[in-house]
């Protein structure tokens, strides 16, 4: 009766010719893809599987929070060097909008005194 009741353990694997996603039941060799039928042959399938520990569960979460934290990091810069582009760009619109008006204040003028 034990054999009945077991439930077969499934492991997750991805299919080689569409890349979905394949649930195996460990005692078997081969498997079909659910999506595109291709036949897939599961080698020491036990073997590949590895027990992970609750330590290497925590520094796999802190390594991936120090990822995030580091693309934060990148991003803001990414951000500052944009809007202090484009403080430079108004900069540069501000000066020559002055230079034109001076300009031709001062052409408009020239001309007046020579007439």
């Amino acid at each position: 009766m034990g054999l009945f009741n077991k439930k077969p353990k499934y492991l997750a694997a991805i299919c080689p010719e569409c890349k979905g996603h394949l649930e195996l039941d460990a005692n078997l060799e081969t498997a079909f893809c659910q999506y595109c039928g291709a036949q897939c042959i599961v080698e020491n399938v036990r073997k590949k599987t590895k027990k992970v520990s609750k330590l290497e569960i925590v520094l796999d979460f802190i390594e991936r929070q120090q990822a995030l934290k580091r693309q934060d990091r990148a991003e803001r810069r990414r951000q500052e060097k944009e809007q202090e582009q484009e403080r430079k760009n108004e900069l540069k619109r501000t000066w020559w909008i002055y230079a034109l008006v001076f300009g031709g204040i001062f052409t408009v003028s020239l001309l007046i005194a020579l007439l």
